[in-house]
Formats: C-alpha cells, structure tokens, sequence
C-alpha cells in the first residue's frame, strides 16, 4: 500500500485531535472532581451511579418520613399520659362519692369537677402539631372534637413509608380514642361496664349524672368505663447516614 502524504498528514491531524480530546477530557476530571461528567464517559459506570444515587435520595426521604412520625408519635404520646392523668382523676372523685352522703355542695363539686375535666380530655384531643390534629385522622385540617365531645374526624389510619414496601401506622384516631369507636358507642352498664371499647366522653356524662342523682350502681358502672384501651404504636428509629 502506496503511503501518500496527504495520508501522512491525515494520520497525524487525527492523533493531535485524539490526543487534544484526552487533555481535554482530563481537564474537565481535574476541574470537576469527577472522572465521569456525563453518560458518553462511561455508559455502565453512570448506570450503576445513578442507581446508587436514587437509592440514597430513597433512603433519605425514608429517613425524613422516620422523622417526622416520631415527632408526631412524641406528641401523641404526651396528649395520651395527659388523658391517662385526667381519667385517673375522675375514677377517683367518682369512687368517693360512691359510699359518700348525698350532702349538695360535695355533688355540686363532684360534678363541676368532672365537668372541667371532661374539657380538659376533650381540649387533648384536639392536640395539634403545627396546623394538624393528631388525632383528626386524614381530615385533621379542623379540630376533631367539638366542645361536647361529638367527634368528626376520620377513623383511617394514616400511614408512612419507612422503606421499600413497608408502612405503618402513625396515628390513633379520636374516635376509636374517645368515643369507642365511629359513631361513638355509648357508655357501657351492668354486664357491659368495662368490657367493650369505651366511650370515655359518654361515661364521664354518664358519670356526672349519676353522681348527681345519687345512683351507687351508676356510679361504679362508670368507674369501670374509664379506661383507654391499650395502645402501642412505634416507629423504627432513624439511623442517621455518616457523610
């Protein structure tokens, strides 16, 4: 094969450009820090670095949503040994007055008592966090509980994602709280006193006009009615990524 000079001089622009696109290229990986700066640099390698890279922005908002359930479920967690408090209170001043005389200032203070801290339980559930209600369920944009205790929040659990298919439950809902259920369930009496889901806001009524009217039965009836039903809810504990 006859080598011409124009073949010569071909062959040698060609390797100056070659050699011009490596400095170049190396020039760019010392400015950026990076040997790879774009998918044509290594097809294989830039695929396995942007699975990587989705996987820490997933771990990182599984992390975020970690996060943000354990704030939720520390205030949950306060308004409920607030509640327990309350109801402690009221089995104790319901329990005087069972064998108590029937003497009107005791019944009156009895009464106003449990009236107050019946507002009290109804003020808990209404807990916020920023602008949402804890225990609202998915409509917690408005207070969940009226001033009588009528709830009209949502009973759905709300749920977040702690890792690739898995989620839990962050929230307790009021109504399964409070009233027992949605619709509310009513006070439990006689053989159902105690036994079935409570209606903490239905038994303190109850309780109030029981007292007021002297009925001893009533009374332990309501006594028996003051429990919240057992409740544990916990999310994983965020492990923070060393960077």
């Amino acid at each position: 094969m006859r080598v011409t000079p124009g073949m010569t001089a071909d062959n040698a622009l060609y390797n100056l450009q070659q050699g011009r696109s490596k400095l170049d290229q190396l020039q760019e990986q010392i400015a950026s820090g990076s040997v790879i700066n774009r998918p044509s640099d290594d097809p294989i390698s830039t695929r396995q670095i942007l699975a990587m890279q989705n996987g820490v922005t997933e771990g990182d908002q599984y992390l975020s949503n970690i996060e943000k359930g354990n704030i939720w479920l520390g205030i949950t967690n306060t308004a409920l040994t607030g509640m327990s408090s309350i109801m402690a209170q009221v089995k104790t001043i319901a329990s005087n007055m069972i064998s108590t005389s029937t003497d009107a200032n005791m019944i009156a203070n009895a009464t106003t008592n449990l009236t107050q801290l019946k507002n009290q339980l109804i003020d808990l559930g209404n807990t916020q966090i920023g602008n949402q209600y804890v225990f609202g369920g998915f409509d917690n944009s408005t207070a969940p509980f009226d001033a009588s205790g009528v709830f009209s929040g949502t009973d759905d659990p709300m749920k977040v994602d702690i890792a690739r298919n898995s989620s839990v439950a962050m929230n307790i809902t009021g109504g399964d709280l409070l009233r027992g259920g949605t619709p509310a369930v009513g006070a439990g009496s006689g053989a159902t006193a105690g036994t079935r889901p409570a209606d903490i806001v239905d038994s303190i009524d109850k309780l109030i006009a029981a007292i007021t009217s002297s009925s001893a039965a009533d009374i332990v009836d309501g006594v028996k009615n003051m429990k919240l039903r057992p409740i544990r809810l916990q999310l994983p504990r965020a492990r923070w990524r060393e960077t």
